[in-house]
């Protein structure tokens, strides 16, 4: 499960809770609500995408905010606790029966912990008899009949313990420091959800229950239901189930969610050895805004349409060369209890905090200071219009988990759930009347708060370059009292300038439809598009134009030039437009094209709205034909990935990502990040060499596009923007690089840190004799995740989670890794080490036919629940056209029939097969731990 722990960086809190006065806000009429009379309220839609599912959520009002000072972390580990034995499922029989429906525990079987709220997420099949109920009785026993039995609490401490750890760090060191400084006199600094760890080892059973018996009350839980369901018989089922929930006689009373907003400043300035960059954030606050009251969605349109205000002038600053800040943003926003504020935050290059903070205070200032003028305002209204008229666009076909979130912030009284088209029509009424200086004056009401708090957290290395408390306040101060100048707003160009093929060449031929369903064609040319249409993906499409080579041509001196090249050519804009002119032109349309390239793989890509499938088309033509590639665009580039090299490897967790590539591809560069020193060498003359050799033959460009796509455009599109592309240079050649792995030794064991918990990596890995076998390393895989979750984690009680994945190595599809993962105590991680072998060894003999049978349904329903979107159809083409692997791989009825023919002596084969060997154990320790 995971839990919302609100760390240093400021910019992440969003809106977390609101007053508790009367709802002004009708839900619309196809959510269905009501309030037992035992307090408990539901929510309910019918909602068919996906089909055959239902999204359940069980939201309880209360988090580790109402945890007395014994129960420090339990209300954490209360909502463990719910998955360890009910009184309708025993111990673990909850997961093991909802993965026997193909419901796998983490994406789709979760919840989370908050300071205020706790949540249970669930996603169950409406496909089969009883499936829906079943999943409402789990909510029910979730709500009332948790069993608590004291071995399993007493089994659960040592998971809570290593989800602990994974949360230690210089991150969670920095919160403790900054959060009872901005946080003044409020409960939320000492209670953060995670707890205290001598509670959860120690607490005593009654703690557990006395914090369930007060807080998992009916009047403080909201049921919502999304899905594809009758909405009568939900409702009935739900009247049914959770009136028997008894109302408390003698409710305890929130304990206060009040953050005092006294007058006067809150600094605070820290450093850690395991930070990686330097922050500064400035928060000016308000009191809390309560978007259900009357002129509560008004004010919401407010405060957005002043957020992208201020982000549209901050990236645009970023973009100068004058910017001493690598990067900032500012928003105003909801945070803890009854607080709101407006927050900032500077990321400044090579250290120049009070440069950098000096000049975002000023474009802050300057919009609290003066009304924007009409072209900007009406530019910015444009922009958030259109961000609402595609919400409308995509009604019909949004899934029920995005509704479901909306709808547990209801529930939540975080944010009111509207209808989409009556939310844009409120605003089209709203926006007609809005005025500069309405916008000028939310800004300024927040900007110039007596109750503001500022910190700056930085790597120990910046230590000497970090000002202390008094001088950051000053700063502050002296910001505050600056001259501003009205901004000077420069409109875009009409359009993309942007010319159609000259001679544009109509001549087309057909490709066969292949066994992933795509249709193609090809241009004169020789480019080739395959094209699927995905009837129940609304208003996106997924375009990847690719062709073979990558980095792969490249000398190793040649490598951080090319890595860093696409990210010069996206800073630098394209065609006529530099990127400042770019991103105003592109505001607010649902288009994002743009350059990448990888190890053996190089092109164009993105994802696109039909409307916008014209513009997506121009740009593909711009950055083929009217590249820019710029010295100071380059410049920005070099100055942000220095200042980021500098510090990244500070933590530990990014330093043993760079040591495992180091160590199992023995140095290889093409596994490897570039030093500083490499960065600082790169050159833009470099740059537009290695440009002119990728896309010297764009001809040879092969397109998949799909999702909500008329294949008629594409080919009118095609014709008009690239049929005239003719090749002028010979195309790079894809060269194989050995980025096998290459490791020579069996055990690697590492130190970094402070960190009280061991990074345990098992890597096995081999020749794959067919690439048509990769089914047979995913079967394996799945299984492995089941049987290392149960015995890792709930049997032995010494790990948060285990991740088991695995790759091949395309285009060459010649060599497969598996790779196991896990945190854990220092002390038990060569037990746990041997314990993870011991399953597959047992595994690698006979797996047990229930496994079997949750692992075929798994698989089934992956299946299912993909098919309806584009995403799956296009990894399937990509998998088979792009990554080199047998077509067989996209033919969804084919691994279909795999799936069916599966057998127990199969998978325990494979298992052997591909892990029955000794692997390479990499550890990383923390430096303090015992030999």
């Amino acid at each position: 499960m995971r839990f919302s722990l609100f760390i240093f960086l400021w910019i992440f809190i969003s809106v977390l809770h609101a007053q508790k006065q009367k709802n002004s806000i009708e839900l619309p009429p196809y959510v269905k609500s009501g309030k037992l009379r035992n307090g408990l309220t539901y929510l309910i839609m019918q909602n068919k995408t996906p089909e055959n599912r239902a999204e359940l959520r069980l939201v309880v009002r209360s988090g580790s905010l109402n945890e007395d000072e014994d129960q420090q972390g339990l209300a954490h580990f209360v909502e463990h606790m719910c998955f360890n034995g009910t009184r309708n499922f025993s111990k673990t029989s909850l997961v093991d029966f909802l993965e026997s429906t193909g419901t796998r525990f983490g994406p789709d079987l979760n919840a989370y912990t908050s300071f205020d709220e706790t949540v249970y997420i669930l996603q169950v099949r409406t496909d089969t008899a009883g499936l829906l109920e079943k999943g409402l009785l789990i909510l029910e026993d979730w709500a009332g009949y948790v069993s608590f039995e004291p071995d399993e609490i007493d089994k659960e401490r040592g998971v809570i313990l290593s989800e602990w750890r994974t949360r230690t760090g210089g991150n969670e060191r920095i919160s403790k420091i900054t959060f009872p400084v901005v946080f003044r006199g409020s409960r939320y600094p000492d209670r953060f959800p995670i707890g205290k760890t001598d509670i959860i080892q120690n607490a005593p059973y009654e703690a557990f229950t006395r914090y369930y018996r007060d807080w998992y009350r009916p009047d403080l839980m909201t049921v919502v239901v999304v899905g594809d369901v009758d909405v009568q018989t939900v409702e009935k089922i739900i009247r049914r189930r959770f009136s028997k929930l008894k109302r408390a006689k003698r409710p305890r009373l929130h304990y206060s969610q009040v953050v005092p907003l006294t007058p006067g400043a809150r600094v605070i300035t820290v450093t850690d050895p395991e930070i990686q960059s330097y922050n500064l954030s400035f928060r000016f606050m308000r009191p809390e805004i309560d978007y259900f009251a009357d002129g509560g969605v008004e004010q919401n349109f407010l405060i957005g349409i002043a957020n992208m205000l201020m982000g549209m002038r901050i990236q645009d600053f970023l973009a100068n060369a004058q910017s001493k800040a690598i990067n900032a943003n500012a928003f105003i926003g909801n945070t803890l209890g009854t607080a709101s504020a407006l927050t900032f935050s500077v990321l400044p290059k090579n250290q120049q905090w009070y440069e950098a903070s000096a000049q975002i205070f000023n474009i802050i200032k300057t919009a609290a200071d003066h009304p924007a003028n009409d072209a900007e305002l009406e530019h910015v209204k444009r922009v958030y219009r259109q961000r609402l008229e595609s919400a409308v666009k995509v009604k019909e076909k949004t899934p029920s988990n995005e509704w479901t979130a909306n709808l547990v912030s209801h529930a939540l009284r975080q944010s009111p759930f509207i209808d989409p088209e009556e939310r844009l029509k409120r605003f089209d009424e709203w926006a007609e009347s809005l005025t500069a200086e309405t916008v000028r004056k939310l800004i300024a009401d927040y900007f110039y708060s007596e109750t503001w708090a500022a910190t700056a957290v930085a790597p120990e290395s910046d230590k000497k370059h970090v000002p202390n408390d008094a001088q950051l306040m000053a700063a502050v101060y002296y910001f505050l009292t600056n001259k501003t100048f009205p901004y000077i707003f420069n409109p875009p160009a009409p359009k993309l300038q942007v010319t159609s093929a000259t001679y544009p060449d109509e001549t087309l031929s057909i490709l066969p439809e292949n066994r992933a369903g795509y249709k193609g064609f090809a241009l004169a040319n020789g480019m080739e598009f395959y094209i699927r249409r995905v009837p129940e993906e609304k208003d996106r499409i997924i375009i990847d134009g690719f062709l073979f080579g990558g980095n792969s041509p490249f000398a190793d001196s040649l490598l951080p030039a090319a890595n860093y090249l696409m990210q010069t050519v996206f800073e630098s804009g394209v065609g006529q437009h530099d990127i400042i002119e770019l991103r105003k032109l592109l505001a607010g349309k649902r288009v994002n094209i743009y350059p990448y390239l990888s190890n053996y793989y190089h092109g164009i890509n993105g994802f696109c709205s039909p409307d916008e499938l014209e513009t997506a088309f121009q740009l593909i033509r711009l950055y083929l034909t009217e590249t820019r590639i710029d010295e100071e665009a380059l410049g920005r580039v070099k100055t942000r990935e220095i200042n980021l090299l500098q510090g990244l490897y500070n933590n530990p967790d990014t330093y043993f990502g760079r040591e495992l590539n180091r160590i199992l591809y023995n140095n290889n560069p093409r596994a490897t990040t570039p030093t500083v020193e490499q960065v600082e060498k790169i050159t833009i003359t470099t740059q537009r060499q290695l440009w002119q050799a990728l896309f010297g033959a764009p001809a040879r460009l092969r397109w998949i596009i799909t999702g909500d796509v008329d294949e008629e455009k594409v080919k009118a599109l095609a014709i008009k923007y690239l049929s005239d592309l003719q090749n002028k240079t010979s195309p790079v050649n894809l060269i194989d690089r050995n980025l096998r792995i290459s490791a020579r030794d069996t055990l690697y064991e590492l130190r970094k840190g402070e960190n009280p918990r061991s990074q345990v990596r098992l890597v096995y890995h081999g020749k794959l004799a067919d690439p048509a076998d990769e089914f047979q390393l995913k079967t394996a895989v799945e299984v492995l995740k089941i049987k290392l979750r149960e015995e890792l984690r709930e049997e032995k009680s010494g790990v948060y989670g285990v991740s088991v994945f695995y790759n091949v190595n395309s285009p060459f599809n010649d060599e497969y890794t598996i790779v196991i993962a896990f945190n854990t105590d220092p002390a038990r991680r060569r037990e746990l080490t041997q314990a993870a072998r011991d399953v597959l060894a047992k595994n690698a003999q006979q797996i047990d036919a229930e496994t079997l049978r949750k692992v075929q349904e798994l698989l089934r329903q992956d299946i299912e629940k993909g098919r309806t979107t584009a995403q799956f159809w296009h990894n399937l083409m990509q998998g088979y056209i792009k990554f080199s692997k047998p077509e067989s791989s996209a033919d969804v009825s084919y691994q279909r029939s795999l799936i069916d023919a599966l057998t127990a002596d199969q998978v325990s084969l494979w298992i052997m097969r591909y892990a029955g060997g000794r692997p390479i154990v990499l550890v990383l320790d923390p430096e303090t731990a015992s030999q």
